[in-house]
C-alpha cells in the first residue's frame, strides 16, 4: 500500500514545481486526516 501510494506520488508530482508539491501535500494531509477522524 505504502509503495503503491510512493508510486503514485511520484508520478503526479513528476510535473510540478516544489510550491505546487507542497500545497497537494496539504491537502492530501487534510483529506486523509479528515477520513480517519469521523
Amino acid at each position: 500500500m505504502e509503495m503503491d501510494r510512493k508510486k503514485i506520488d511520484k508520478m503526479l508530482t513528476l510535473g510540478m514545481n516544489k510550491k505546487e508539491r507542497a500545497a497537494l501535500k496539504r491537502m492530501l494531509e487534510k483529506v486523509l486526516y479528515n477520513i480517519a477522524e469521523p
